[in-house]
């Protein structure tokens, strides 16, 4: 049987993530917690303490640094398989196993294969009621894509060898694109199994736009964090040409609809134009202007 590490990076989770841990032990898996400043959340938590591992940090370190943590980890232990997941992600019964025979029969017939994602259900729009946790998967329907996020997707020791680890310089947002970006730029592919379903909340609000949903974050923070890091990676020598162009093209219309969208338009404004200032200045990181 292969040995799995699942890691959940946490910062004050929702009270789904008792779900998401208790059903990654049911399936066998050895869990890590990589957890950025304790809070009261997640000290409710009922944590076999046999079972889970848990890494506390001081403070919030950020996505990247906290899955870095996890990724030392894996690497120096003997396991086959890391699963990376978000605190407010859920999986159908089957999920580790599927996804291992998926990953497996993906490297054979595409070697160059460095990680696998699943399919997203988007459970702030979707009520996950209407799916049925058990049924049977097909593992083998999948296809290469550009990348997949991190929560749900599967890697093996290759996989960060031939990549490396993740940039910390991102902190957080498009830290999972900028990964996937420099695995193609070295030859690899990323795939996703149509077939297999990730329960997860993309964003926290949408809106309909002439029928079609549309997430986005009313958050200053991540606001400032998705303008920087975009602008930062279009700079940057790890993206690709085609990569760069249609980010540009997001770019303009997010700089516009933030404010727009916001509930503190002259306060988003700001940060959005700090965001711009700092990633041409290339002052990356964790930022100081809220605290966080």
């Amino acid at each position: 049987m292969p040995r799995t590490l699942s890691t959940i990076i946490i910062y004050y989770p929702a009270k789904s993530l008792q779900l998401l841990i208790d059903e990654l032990l049911l399936q066998g898996s050895h869990v890590l917690l990589v957890v950025n400043g304790s809070n009261e959340t997640y000290n409710a938590l009922s944590i076999d303490q046999d079972k889970v591992i848990e890494n506390f940090n001081s403070s919030n370190q950020g996505i990247s640094k906290a899955i870095n943590i996890a990724i030392s980890y894996f690497m120096s232990k003997d396991f086959d398989y890391l699963f990376t997941f978000d605190q407010d992600s859920l999986i159908p019964n089957n999920y580790l196993n599927s996804m291992i025979d998926s990953y497996n029969y993906g490297k054979l017939t595409t070697p160059e294969l460095v990680s696998l994602g699943s399919s997203i259900v988007d459970i702030k729009i979707k009520d996950i009621s209407s799916f049925e946790f058990h049924y049977q998967i097909n593992p083998f329907d999948f296809k290469i894509v550009s990348y997949v996020i991190t929560s749900g997707s599967i890697f093996s020791k290759d996989s960060f060898n031939k990549v490396g680890f993740m940039n910390e310089k991102l902190f957080i947002d498009y830290v999972d694109i900028e990964w996937c970006e420099r695995a193609i730029n070295k030859g690899c592919k990323v795939m996703i199994n149509t077939q297999i379903p990730l329960f997860h909340k993309l964003g926290r609000k949408h809106i309909n736009f002439f029928g079609y949903k549309k997430n986005y974050h009313d958050n200053d923070i991540r606001v400032y964090y998705i303008i920087r890091n975009c602008i930062y990676l279009i700079l940057s020598k790890s993206t690709r040409l085609g990569w760069k162009v249609t980010e540009l093209r997001k770019l303009f219309p997010r700089i516009v609809a933030y404010p727009l969208l916001s509930s503190s338009k002259l306060s988003t404004v700001k940060y959005i134009f700090l965001a711009i200032k700092d990633a041409f200045l290339q002052k990356m990181g964790k930022m100081k202007y809220i605290s966080h």
